[in-house]
């Protein structure tokens, strides 16, 4: 591995030779002899990379499992790979020093091999193909014996000397980082070449770990668990990049201070007093440690806040409140003496400001008032003026302009304001001239050499600014972005350009590096920097500028950037990616979630739910459709129907799935209120003769069995298996599904799965399908739509096994023992009983655990679907037809309702009278368009009373001229009310869709003027 030290500074890590230097142990060097190596050696390798021993070896004998895979996947990996005119470029000798395998040749033998592949066109696709089918392979067992499972799941080998799966850690280190390198070096070549043959080369671009050694290392430092967490998925397993993830911040306590208490789910590090409160914190290298706070006038900024945008307008300006640095002597670089002088932005001359982004938790922040430090704002000027020719410039930061409300929460100006400065974000870090990145672990690092992009990438990458959800949308909006690194004297530039650095490492030279690619994609990934040119497009968005799959894919983006970020309050999470994606959600609950301090599930869910409604009003038709594949808890919002495909959290800190179901644009989805998302994807319906074997298509019976597999067609040639992609779940409903005739299906993410890696797909109840209204000629792929719940989240993978392959036969099996049958899954299905077993032995832990015999478990067929299928997609409902049909009932506490009578109330309207302002009908809904509300206590003198309540009162009249005459009436059970009657009713909301059904609700909202009601 010390190929590696010259690019990123990673040392070099020893992984002793255990074969033989006098040749008794051949490496392979041809592709031949690489793939048949392990029988040769008295080792079999079976369909599912699992190693055994045969005992059938050649004359040169048995060898122990260390030995075969140094032999096989080191040596013998490099000599079939790295080859000019089908002759290993290096030799044994090159790649061993002293007792220590040595790679500090390859990198010079991956160069010599890219330059030979691409002076060399004839034939190269062919001779790339047999390569990835040798690296394949190679991955495939590398991952399984070497590589850490999920939560920390211990790897297949052992470093038990004495045991026969004996491996080092560094010994499976090497191979992992060896497999990488040879791996990207391939990627190069058809990149270059252009030689990618659809369907011939692996998309799948995973590492080969993750690896415990570094993982143990992290661990035995004290590193924050998160973080490690984080990083393992945020890297994609990658040896290497880990490796030098562990290289880029092994002289810094950035990880390890303040980490004690954290675990993998968790990071509870942060910038506390002695009374365990928030602190706004004094500079490392403060020296008082105790500096004055200072801030701008307060006063001031609510001004500009709270002035109307067309008064300010004229003026010349905008709402937007700035902060600058005023000083005696404006040349001198860090006054000790200065103070923030508040001015507006102005609205024609493009003024140039800047953007401060910071890591809150580094005690930037400040949660009593609008100050900082001292020490802190005098490091801020120095880094506005590093980046602005040595000249003062206005700027703005959250801490500075965004009203604190510690001791105020319930003052509605004060609200009202705090609620217009944070709306004003997206704006703000568009249009300023640059961003100033502060993370503190960052500040303390030095400057990493500039022919060394990838050392300052990595410190980047694995950085706190970059798990921060807040970070994220200042990161994506912001036209230039420095990045903060200790600030070691006046005169040093210490801000590195993360547009510079990205093109630094897209050089041809810094391309050479096997980690650079890599690192570069995920660093723009991570800061949304590819999508960035949509902003513009963004900013028109709500009125048509950005088109469907613009915005869909944009979505996509945010997700993967989002899900390894973290928010302190919950509630934020729904407002940052609102702001970040410019959605209109005015007048909203969203609106408001920076105001919450404490929040409850049903909330989240509320938030969510009210998150898509305004996404789709926003952006007509672009969710996603990939977004129903994705991994996590989903909304569960009791009554409420049509978004349990929705992810309650985008971070959840989960890798991409096979395929990446956000990167492909299948077809426009539809939010339908009360049903789900509309969709179009492939898929299998699914039939099975038995209840037993519904049961292990549920999964119920994952005692013993955790997939099943099926064929598509009547040549009995194309069979799949299907298992949980979130084994561990817990289901309590599965139990329900198992007795009920509703039909179940698989949605695919694209058609025809491979056979590896398997891919995402999901396991659904059809609860309802439709006649489709459109033709199939103009689209629709198939004659009906699937109304259909998830039940789980499934991987689905082409079967490969000779067994399935090789067809039924014509003269039956042969069969010598009952257990042959599942030998010939074929005969099952054709001889196999077609009458349904009742099987009632589930328990009520949903784990079968009758004889897995499988003359009782039946079989199941997959029926194949278009490409194009609609589909309906909720999460799973209990009783979903019941509450479907209850809809139009309404179930909540009375609302009782007196008539009386008046010359003034019988007179009817008066022309003159004043529309009602929000105050008057600020009533409390569910914020679900198209859900029932809370009671009301109606009369028709002339006022409606909520919850028993007189706040929140209405005068009749005013409502039904407000709402129009067009709008329905209230609901009851009988007659309107009248003098001395009373009865139940209920104010309604109706959906953005031409139904006038009453539908379910669940929560609080309010009314607000820009809807339509009807009363």
């Amino acid at each position: 591995m010390d190929h590696l030290q010259n690019d990123c500074n990673i040392p070099w890590i020893r992984a002793g030779l255990v074969l033989r230097r006098d040749g008794s142990i051949p490496p392979p060097k041809t592709k031949d002899e690489f793939h048949r190596f392990p029988k040769k050696c008295g080792w079999h390798l079976d369909d599912e990379y699992d190693l055994h021993v045969s005992g059938n070896s050649s004359d040169q004998g048995f060898i122990s499992f260390d030995q075969l895979l140094q032999a096989w996947l080191f040596f013998g990996l490099i000599f079939t790979v790295l080859q000019r005119d089908d002759k290993p470029i290096l030799s044994f000798d090159d790649l061993y020093s002293g007792s220590n395998l040595s790679t500090k040749s390859l990198q010079k033998a991956v160069e010599d091999w890219v330059l030979w592949e691409v002076g060399q066109p004839e034939n190269r696709w062919a001779r790339l193909i047999q390569i990835e089918y040798v690296l394949k392979k190679a991955r495939h067992v590398v991952r399984r014996y070497c590589g850490c499972g999920p939560d920390g799941i211990e790897p297949r080998y052992s470093t038990d000397m004495s045991g026969a799966w004996h491996l080092t850690d560094e010994h499976a280190l090497a191979l992992m980082v060896v497999g990488e390198t040879l791996w990207a070096a391939k990627c190069r070549i058809i990149q270059q070449c252009k030689a990618d043959l659809a369907g011939w080369h692996s998309d799948d671009d995973a590492g080969w770990g993750p690896p415990r050694y570094v993982l143990l290392k992290m661990q035995d430092k004290g590193w924050c668990k998160r973080a490690v967490f984080l990083l393992k998925g945020q890297l994609r397993s990658n040896a290497s990049l880990l490796l030098q993830a562990l290289s880029a911040y092994n002289d810094s306590d950035r990880m390890i201070n303040g980490h004690e208490e954290c675990d993998s789910t968790t990071c509870k590090a942060k910038v506390v007093d002695k009374n365990k409160e928030y602190a706004t914190r004094c500079l490392w290298k403060c020296k008082t440690k105790k500096c004055d706070l200072v801030g701008p006038d307060m006063n001031q900024v609510k001004d500009i806040l709270g002035m109307e945008e067309d008064k300010m307008a004229e003026m010349g300006n905008r709402d937007i409140p700035l902060v600058r640095f005023k000083t005696e002597n404006s040349d001198d670089p860090d006054p000790e003496e200065f103070t923030l002088e508040v001015e507006p932005l102005r609205l024609h001359d493009a003024q140039p400001f800047a953007t401060i982004s910071h890591v809150w938790s580094d005690g930037w922040g400040n949660e009593k008032t609008n100050q900082l430090r001292v020490c802190q704002l005098r490091f801020i000027r120095r880094q506005l003026r590093r980046a602005n020719n040595g000249k003062d410039i206005p700027f703005w930061m959250d801490t500075l302009v965004v009203p604190v409300m510690e001791n105020n929460m319930m003052d509605p100006e004060l609200r009202r304001l705090k609620t217009k400065a944070i709306g004003q974000i997206f704006e703000v870090f568009a249009k300023s001239s640059y961003t100033i990145v502060l993370d503190n672990g960052l500040c303390t690092m030095p400057l990493a050499d500039e022919d060394k992009p990838a050392e300052a990438a990595m410190r980047i990458l694995a950085s706190q600014w970059m798990r921060r959800l807040w970070t994220l949308h200042e990161a994506f909006l912001s036209k230039k972005r420095y990045i903060t690194f200790e600030d070691s004297s006046l005169k040093e530039n210490n801000l590195v350009s993360l547009e510079k650095l990205q093109n630094d490492l897209a050089t041809r030279e810094a391309q050479k590096s096997p980690l650079v690619n890599s690192l570069r994609e995920l660093l723009l990934q991570n800061t949304m920097s590819d999508e960035h040119s949509t902003i513009d497009a963004l900013d028109r968005g709500r009125y048509g500028g950005i088109s469907k799959i613009q915005a869909a894919m944009l979505v996509s983006g945010v997700w993967r950037a989002a899900r390894w970020r973290t928010t302190t309050n919950r509630a934020h999470e729904t407002l940052a990616l609102a702001t970040l994606l410019n959605v209109n959600y005015e007048e909203t609950e969203i609106e408001e979630a920076g105001l919450t301090l404490h929040v409850s599930d049903e909330k989240i869910n509320r938030l969510v739910c009210e998150f898509w409604r305004t996404f789709h009003s926003t952006y007509k038709n672009c969710i996603p459709p990939g977004i129903i594949f994705l991994p996590g808890g989903k909304v569960e919002l009791n009554g409420t129907l049509g978004y349990g495909w929705a992810p309650k959290t985008w971070m959840s800190a989960h890798e991409v799935d096979y395929p990446d179901p956000l990167s492909k644009w299948t077809a426009e989805t539809d939010l339908l209120e009360g049903e789900g998302l509309l969709v179009k994807y492939p898929g299998f319906l699914l039939r099975m003769n038995s209840e037993a074997m519904r049961g292990r298509v549920l999964g119920l019976n994952s005692v013993d069995e955790d997939d099943f597999t099926f064929p598509v067609d009547d040549s009995l040639l194309e069979w799949y298996t299907a298992r949980p992609a979130d084994p561990g779940q817990s289901i309590p409903f599965l139990s329900g599904v198992l007795k009920s005739d509703k039909r179940l299906a698989i949605i695919l993410s694209r058609p025809q799965p491979k056979a590896s890696p398997p891919e995402i797909g999901l396991l659904v109840e059809i609860y309802r399908p439709s006649v489709n209204k459109v033709r199939e000629s103009e689209g629709s792929g198939s004659s009906q739509t699937y109304r259909c719940q998830i039940i789980r989240r499934l991987h689905v993978r082409r079967e490969t096994k000779a067994m399935y392959l090789t067809g039924p036969g014509q003269n039956g099996p042969q069969l010598t023992d009952p257990s042959d049958r599942k030998k010939h899954p074929h005969w099952e299905i054709i001889t196999g009983s077609a009458k349904k077993e009742i099987n009632t032995s589930f328990s009520s832990t949903e784990a079968h655990t009758t004889s897995s015999n499988e003359e009782t478990q039946g079989f199941c067929i997959g029926e194949t679907l278009p490409p194009q299928q609609a589909w309906i997609v909720d999460g799973y409902v209990v009783n979903r037809t019941e509450i479907a049909k209850s809809r139009n009932r309404y179930q909540g506490p009375p609302i009782t309702a007196t008539q009386t009578q008046s010359q003034q109330q019988v007179a009817g309207p008066d022309a003159n009278e004043p529309l009602p302002t929000t105050k008057d009908i600020d009533i409390k809904l569910n914020h679900s368009r198209g859900s029932a509300v809370t009671p009301a206590s109606i009369n028709r003198s002339n006022t409606a009373q909520i919850g028993g309540q007189t706040e929140g009162s209405w005068t009749m009249p005013s409502l039904r001229r407000f709402f129009g005459s067009g709008s329905a009436r209230p609901r009851s059970n009988g007659p309107q009310p009248g003098i001395n009657r009373s009865q139940t009713q209920a104010l309604v909301e109706f959906p953005d869709r031409a139904s006038q059904r009453l539908p379910d609700g669940a929560g609080p909202t309010s009314l607000r003027r820009h809807k339509t009601h009807g009363i």
